[in-house]
């Protein structure tokens, strides 16, 4: 992780982290919305 720091910079870094939280939400509305269409429904307009 320290490498993959000094080798990229914080700015590469915040891109992969936004890139990631990214990820992370459309997984979780594709979740929500097999489980629950209302849920996903309300999940996504309040983002």
């Amino acid at each position: 992780m320290d490498t993959a720091f000094v080798r990229y910079g914080p700015s590469s870094m915040l891109h992969l982290l936004i890139q990631l939280s990214s990820y992370v939400s459309f997984a979780v509305h594709l979740l929500s919305n097999i489980h629950c269409p209302k849920f996903s429904e309300i999940l996504f307009h309040s983002i």
